[in-house]
């Protein structure tokens, strides 16, 4: 079945069209979101990201006009498009959270130190394991929950909690080791 078709079906609500798609095109919708992000996104955010993006394509469906013979263009500019707003979202709460630090100090030296340290630690949290920095992002940068996290990276929450544990501590050796602490 070639894009038009696949299309006319998704217009016609054909869930079997749609999951032929998601199919054809996950991939490449995948190494779209992993090239725009670079190294900023994990596996599990790449994955929602492409949902996001085949799930936009089922809602709009009426309002899509393929040019050409391909739907590959459509969807490499709405992955990027995603991924962008996915990555503009974390950097405005990580600025949100860097500028409430800043409010409560005076001084534009302070907040240069924060910037600083901030910078150490995000660069000594990407020496860490996959894993284990996945799980301290995901507790400490986006509060979530230890259930969520458990849900989301497949472990049990005790594994969870235990991991933060000994990833705080690794984190911890590694910014001593290089004077930040």
């Amino acid at each position: 079945m070639n894009d038009h078709e696949l299309l006319a079906g998704i217009k016609q609500k054909n869930e079997s069209c749609y999951e032929m798609l998601v199919e054809k095109y996950m991939r490449y919708v995948a190494a779209i979101i992993s090239r725009v992000a670079g190294r900023r996104l994990n596996n599990y955010d790449i994955e929602e990201i492409s949902s996001e993006t085949f799930i936009k394509i089922w809602m709009n469906s009426q309002k899509i006009v393929l040019k050409g013979e391909s739907l590959k263009a459509y969807l490499a500019m709405s992955a990027r498009n995603n991924t962008l707003n996915v990555l503009r979202d974390r950097q405005k709460r990580q600025e949100d959270v860097l500028n409430e630090e800043l409010i409560s100090s005076d001084s534009v030296e302070a907040y240069v130190m924060l910037e600083e340290e901030n910078k150490d630690i995000n660069e000594t949290l990407s020496e860490l394991p996959e894993l284990e920095r996945e799980i301290l992002v995901r507790r400490y940068f986006n509060q979530e929950k230890i259930k969520d996290i458990a849900e989301k990276v497949g472990i049990d929450e005790k594994a969870v909690s235990a991991r933060i544990g000994r990833s705080k501590n690794k984190l911890k050796m590694m910014l001593s080791k290089k004077g930040l602490l």
